[in-house]
């Protein structure tokens, strides 16, 4: 049975689907894909066309290509060529390519293709855009325009990208935002980096956040902000999501943490209530880890009576008291984490979903030694 985006996440954690492992299960259903995909001997375009077995479906993928930028197309493309298994052939023109390519080459390039380049009038043009593939369509648009090849005229967005690099990198064009966040989720899902992964996820949300308006109460609706290979709203949980397993490492991601959920909590006031509450609950630990135990204890009882019905604040609250979210030094309280446990067994419905995960950790308390009287 598909799992619905509002239902509660199968892993158990308590948080909705769509806000949990969809977009690692969806991941996981695109690089199913690109394996087969690298094994089939098929060219890239063509062999998308395929229907594949499995859960793995064909308006799957073309759900996922059709969201796509041309930037972050290209990269899958050069990904899922890259090295000419049985067959498979790169595209004329690839990231890595042009990037390869000295400024004067790119250059003798382009006005080989008839574009009016020069230097100032590439300035020009990116004064007021956010992508650089915009500069490269803007080119194909105005300009006599000799390449007709759709391989050639990706060039000139690649051209484009690369230029933005070199001559204007204070001011990020959206595929270096994008190139950032891929990178990010590399080093966190391949090289287990994660203090890599935040330094680098940091700077693009210091670069988007301004750009979310008062007016987005909802964090679907600052997607707009941002034309990457992931929804920006998926890409904000994932760095609240890695910024709390980072403040454990270094205390100055801790204060990044508090800084970015406040910032959630005041932006996104349109969100569902139970989400809001998830990040208090990450508020809470940013207190304790900057030494405001006082401050983090708050947060969490806070939750417990603004939400008494949600198994979930009994769960972290005890988790707290027991050891991940007590301050290094502290012992232990494991009588005060059953006490909150058994008092969520009382007051949460025995129908709410995840009523028995209450059971199960304090069972899990009790199968821990206790202290000889």
């Amino acid at each position: 049975m598909k799992t619905s985006p509002n239902d509660k996440c199968p892993c158990g954690s308590g948080k909705k689907y769509k806000r949990c492992c969809q977009d690692k299960d969806e991941a996981e259903r695109s690089a199913q894909l690109l394996a087969e995909q690298e094994t089939s001997g098929e060219h890239f375009e063509d062999g998308f066309e395929d229907g594949f077995e499995g859960e793995l479906k064909e308006e799957d993928l073309e759900e996922y290509l059709d969201h796509l930028p041309p930037y972050a197309l290209a990269r899958l493309a050069e990904k899922a060529t890259k090295g000419g298994q049985r067959g498979m052939q790169l595209p004329a023109w690839t990231l890595s390519r042009v990037a390869a390519m000295s400024t004067e080459s790119i250059e003798g390039q382009l006005r080989s293709f008839g574009v009016a380049h020069t230097r100032e009038r590439f300035l020009s043009l990116a004064q007021d855009k956010r992508s650089a593939w915009t500069v490269g369509e803007t080119w194909l648009a105005e300009d006599p325009v000799t390449c007709r090849d759709g391989e050639d005229q990706v060039f000139l967005g690649l051209a484009a990208c690369e230029l933005w690099k070199r001559w204007t990198p204070e001011r990020p064009s959206d595929e270096m935002l994008d190139d950032w966040v891929q990178q990010g989720y590399a080093l966190r899902d391949e090289e287990h980096d994660f203090e890599a992964a935040v330094e680098r996820w940091w700077k693009v949300w210091e670069v988007l956040s301004p750009r979310v308006t008062p007016e987005m109460t909802l964090t679907v609706d600052a997607d707009e902000v941002f034309d990457g290979a992931e929804a920006f709203a998926t890409w904000l949980f994932d760095l609240g999501e890695i910024l709390s397993v980072a403040s454990g490492v270094d205390r100055r991601w801790a204060e990044a943490g508090l800084r970015f959920v406040d910032w959630w909590l005041a932006q996104f006031t349109g969100e569902d209530e139970s989400d809001r509450e998830y990040v208090r609950m990450d508020r809470a630990l940013y207190f304790v880890e900057l030494g405001d135990t006082g401050a983090g204890e708050a947060e969490l009882r806070s939750s417990l009576e603004r939400r008494p019905e949600d198994p979930w604040g009994y769960i972290h609250f005890a988790e707290y008291l027991v050891n991940e979210l007590a301050p290094t030094g502290r012992s232990p309280d494991r009588p005060a984490a059953r006490a909150v446990l058994e008092k969520g067994l009382e007051r949460v419905p025995k129908d709410a979903p995840h009523y028995e995960m209450l059971s199960e950790v304090l069972g899990g308390l009790d199968d821990e030694p206790r202290p000889a009287s």
